[in-house]
């Protein structure tokens, strides 16, 4: 069995870039290109070609479908990633935010609704599975955050997944309390920081406009002390640009 696989091709100066989906390309010459064409490749540059994935031969069949597998994932394995939003309020009033007020009436997800997704998430094939709480912010129907987390370790007592979880919070409602659930079922956090204190306080404020800089940082810290994994994500603004390294520091 040896074959060339389908290719693209393009011109770059004086040579040819031929490239495939299975992640194989090579620079060749005019004269090499042309025999490639003709279908003439004896010797050296079919050599070259079957080691850069151009041809598929029994020596590399193996390697090319593994490297196709892993390239198309999504193709083979179901999702691994579930995100749930549990609110759409939020004690917060960022400015590039859609989140709703948290004085609205049905906002939160209901516990009947949520065993229907935690059901749905444990019907997917992937061998892993991360459970993500999203918002608005999700600390606002924590009773329900916890139920689904419980729930889910109690399903997988059976279905025996890779199982992890990951709440995204903007820390200004976090308790010790929280803490102690988060700790004992090993959920990472996620939060948001956008910078230095001026900046970051420019873009996310509470609702009645004074700046949660200060309560973030020190959730951060306790966290951390505390050996929860947290991680903090920025999101740019105008307010950004002229603190670039403030923000990377």
């Amino acid at each position: 069995m040896k074959g060339i696989l389908p290719f693209n091709t393009v011109k770059i100066k004086d040579k040819h870039l031929l490239s495939n989906k299975f992640g194989g390309w090579i620079l060749l010459s005019d004269d090499e290109y042309q025999k490639v064409l003709l279908g003439k490749t004896e010797g050296e540059l079919q050599n070259k070609l079957e080691e850069n994935k151009l041809i598929i031969s029994e020596s590399n069949a193996v390697q090319i479908k593994k490297d196709y597998n892993n390239a198309n994932k999504n193709l083979f394995n179901g999702t691994s990633l579930h995100i749930i939003a549990m609110s759409k309020g939020c004690n917060s009033r960022c400015v590039y935010c859609h989140s709703d007020s948290p004085y609205k009436k049905n906002i939160n997800l209901k516990k009947e609704n949520a065993i229907k997704i935690l059901n749905h998430v444990f019907s997917s094939n992937a061998p892993s599975y991360t459970i993500e709480f999203q918002g608005g912010e999700a600390l606002l129907n924590w009773e329900n955050v916890k139920y689904v987390v419980q729930e889910a370790e109690t399903i997988n007592k059976i279905e025996k997944k890779g199982l992890r979880f990951i709440l995204c919070t903007n820390l200004t409602m976090m308790t010790d309390k929280h803490m102690e659930f988060i700790k004992e079922h090993n959920i990472v956090v996620s939060t948001s920081l956008d910078g230095p204190e001026n900046v970051h306080n420019a873009n996310r404020q509470l609702l009645s406009g004074s700046g949660t800089y200060d309560k973030v940082v020190s959730w951060i810290k306790k966290l951390k002390n505390e050996n929860v994994p947290v991680g903090a994500l920025p999101t740019i603004t105008k307010n950004t640009l002229n603190h670039g390294k403030e923000l990377v520091d």
